[in-house]
């Protein structure tokens, strides 16, 4: 009794079969494949930004490993900042899924990841490490104790990122200052010919707070009209340090490469240039000083 085998066409027509539909499948695995890269990378670039955030809450400081470096040495520090996050934040130092390391920009306060071509120019995956432009918190310092906001006291007003400036020639324009439960702003909050407290001598827009580069404070004058409780929103004239040079061969701010060119998502194109991040409408409470 003979065994009935398969002939060579048989096997021939077989394969091609197979090869046709491996063929077509092949498109399908390579997506799926792409997607899953691109969601492990923003996995480990929410769990790099999280350990960022606390970082500059333990420290009372903004995580920035470039600082004080220059040249090849500041560029290098934006490859490895991870290892100064690992151990207490970080369980181990990630590159991402194209085996490239994952950068981070001080100036832009964002980590991100070059992508799947591995150009910074052309399209990136980032994420903020801080929310965006806005005041926080707001302490009221009752210089001469009369229990009232006026002529001599201070308000301190922290700000969510690093202020990269603002206009000083009207603070009383600059902030939007409602009472609690209106809708009618005040129209000499701070006072008559109020400014900001100058602590070093330097021009309007790199004043130093004692607390960080992240707060201004306001010197009450004659005539003000405010008071504890009251709404605070600072206007679009406050704006944070992305404003480093963008276009041109070398983006300074963020000492990356010198041919590269990035626009994080929070930037957005005005006559051709690019401008930072401005404040937003979010208000804050005026409170006594803690």
């Amino acid at each position: 009794m003979h065994k009935k085998g398969f002939t060579l066409i048989e096997l021939l027509v077989v394969i091609t079969i197979l090869a046709i539909l491996a063929g077509a499948a092949v498109p399908y695995v390579q997506n799926y494949l792409d997607d899953a890269r691109i969601s492990t990378a923003k996995n480990d670039l929410n769990e790099i930004r999280n350990a960022i955030m606390r970082f500059e809450t333990d420290n009372g400081e903004f995580f920035n490993p470039g600082f004080g470096k220059t040249g090849t040495d500041y560029i290098k520090s934006l490859e490895t900042f991870q290892q100064r996050l690992v151990g207490g934040y970080l369980m181990k130092a990630m590159t991402d899924p194209w085996g490239r390391p994952y950068y981070y920009s001080h100036a832009a306060a964002m980590v991100f990841s070059a992508a799947e071509d591995g150009q910074l120019s052309t399209n990136i995956i980032s994420r903020d490490v801080r929310p965006l432009m806005a005041p926080t918190r707001a302490w009221w310092t009752d210089n001469n104790n009369n229990s009232m906001v006026d002529t001599g006291d201070i308000i301190d007003i922290k700000f969510s990122r690093p202020i990269g400036g603002y206009d000083s020639s009207n603070l009383n324009n600059n902030f939007v200052v409602t009472q609690t439960g209106k809708t009618t702003p005040r129209a000499n909050p701070f006072g008559d010919g109020a400014v900001l407290e100058d602590f070093s001598g330097e021009s309007a827009g790199n004043k130093k707070h004692p607390r960080g580069n992240n707060w201004v404070r306001i010197k009450i004058c004659p005539n003000s009209d405010m008071e504890v409780g009251d709404n605070i929103v600072a206007s679009s004239t406050f704006y944070d340090t992305s404003e480093a040079s963008i276009t041109g061969k070398f983006p300074s701010g963020m000492g990356l490469y010198e041919d590269d060119k990035i626009q994080p998502e929070n930037w957005f194109a005005d006559n051709g240039t690019i401008i930072p991040n401005k404040s937003s409408d979010t208000s804050v409470k005026l409170k006594s000083a803690q």
